[in-house]
Formats: structure tokens, C-alpha cells, sequence
């Protein structure tokens, strides 16, 4: 199964703010209400999870589900997947040309950008550090504050 290809045609189909492949191996993990919005568990990682903000008491805010240009300006990215597609709403949080230098592979699709953090998906599972270290070196192509820190 080509997963990057998956991930790019269902882009070209639902023009998404967001979209993601990613392996979750983590024995019992998921993303329910009760998990930290700035957890990076589980496949199912609602729109909370780009909105909400932490308030100074260190609480999660998010903003009116009713107010729908509130709902829009995305404040986060999680963290890196194994494939991301970032569209316009992440303009201002990535340069591409840095992010074209450090990611296996990227193009763009739309307005946004699509691109891989390593070229198989299986490399998440790997034992070694690699993949991280991939994560780290991608990061450095976004604005600070674009991850949510704990």
C-alpha cells in the first residue's frame, strides 16, 4: 500500500486545513476526552487539538465551537507524522524551503504543502533513534511555538 499517495489523493479530494499518517504503537494509547490536548497518541486527534491554548493557570482553552473564523486559526501542530499535509491555515508557521531541505520528500498540493518525515511508513516502528532525529531536524523548518510543549 502506497500510504504518501493515499495521503495526497484524499487531500486533493477534501482540501483539509490538516491531515496526517502516522503509526500509533503505543500499547493501550488513544485520544479520548480525558487525554492531554497536548498528547500525541492516537490516531483520532480532533480539531482541539490544533485550537485549544494553555492559559496561564495551565488550563486548555478552546474557542466557540459557534464562532467558526475563531474555530479556523489553528494555534498547533501536535507534532510531526510520519506524512503531514499543511494547508494555507499554516502559512505563516513554515518555511518551505527549509522544510523541502529536511524532509525525505514534499510537494505542494493546493495551497498547502504535503510532505514525509522518512520514506517508509515502518520507520516509525524502528528501534533506533532515527525517526526522532528526523522529527527534530524538520522541526527547525517551523516558527517557534508551532509544537505544543508541555
Amino acid at each position: 500500500m502506497d500510504w504518501y499517495e493515499l495521503l495526497r489523493r484524499l487531500v486533493e479530494i477534501t482540501s483539509p486545513a490538516y491531515a496526517m499518517v502516522h503509526v500509533f504503537n503505543v500499547p493501550g494509547s488513544s485520544c479520548d476526552a480525558s487525554v492531554d490536548p497536548a498528547a500525541f497518541c492516537g490516531a483520532l486527534t480532533g480539531e482541539d487539538r490544533f485550537i485549544s491554548w494553555k492559559t496561564a493557570a495551565g488550563t486548555w482553552r478552546k474557542p466557540d465551537k459557534w464562532e467558526r473564523a475563531e474555530r479556523r486559526r489553528y494555534r498547533f501542530l501536535p507534532d510531526l507524522p510520519w506524512a503531514s499535509y499543511l494547508g494555507p491555515e499554516f502559512s505563516g508557521s513554515v518555511d518551505r524551503a527549509r522544510l523541502r531541505e529536511a524532509a525525505f520528500d514534499s510537494c505542494d498540493v493546493e495551497e498547502g504543502v504535503l510532505f514525509r518525515t522518512s520514506s517508509q511508513l515502518q520507520d516509525v516502528l524502528a528501534p533506533d533513534a532515527e525517526f526522532s532525529a528526523r522529527q527534530s531536524r524538520l522541526k527547525r523548518a517551523f516558527a517557534d511555538g508551532t509544537f505544543h510543549t508541555a
